[in-house]
Formats: C-alpha cells, sequence, structure tokens
C-alpha cells in the first residue's frame, strides 16, 4: 500500500474502529474528517441481529479506492461480537 493511500485509509479505518469498540453515536462526518480524500464514510445504521450470531451488526456506506484509483461507493456489513474481548486480544 502507498504512503497517500495508506493516509486516505485512516480515517475509514477510525470509523470502523469506533463501531467496533461500541460508538453509540457516529456522525459520518465526525467520523471520517477526511479533507480532501475520496475515502469517507456516509451513514452507520444498525441492522437487525443475525440469527446465532451473537453480535451487534452495523450497515456501513462509505466510499473507497477502486481499481483506477478512483472513489467508487461501497457497503460493508461490520458484525461486532458481543461480550468482554478474550485475554490479550
Amino acid at each position: 500500500m502507498t504512503r497517500s493511500l495508506s493516509r486516505m485509509a485512516r480515517p475509514l479505518a477510525a470509523a470502523f474502529l469506533a463501531l467496533a469498540l461500541g460508538a453509540t453515536s457516529l456522525s459520518p462526518a465526525a467520523a471520517a474528517d477526511t479533507g480532501s480524500s475520496p475515502i469517507a464514510l456516509r451513514s452507520a445504521t444498525a441492522q437487525p441481529a443475525v440469527p446465532g450470531v451473537n453480535a451487534d451488526v452495523r450497515l456501513l456506506h462509505h466510499t473507497m479506492l477502486g481499481v483506477g484509483g478512483q472513489p467508487v461507493p461501497a457497503t460493508t456489513l461490520l458484525l461486532t461480537p458481543k461480550g468482554a474481548p478474550p485475554a490479550g486480544g
């Protein structure tokens, strides 16, 4: 990954991390203050539980860099396990 791509990916990674750590409210603008970066979190909405999976479920709509280096819309289903993380995990 090039340095510039890595730098642009940080805000989106921070948004994913905030969700994974249980942020109760996440403003897309605040979570992905990307400046001139084409990578941005557009929305993060809670979803119904998945049967048989003990996890919080969120649907993320964001942009990411496509193969040609241009921003493309993307969707991620983020499942965050409920309960305490394992020791050292």
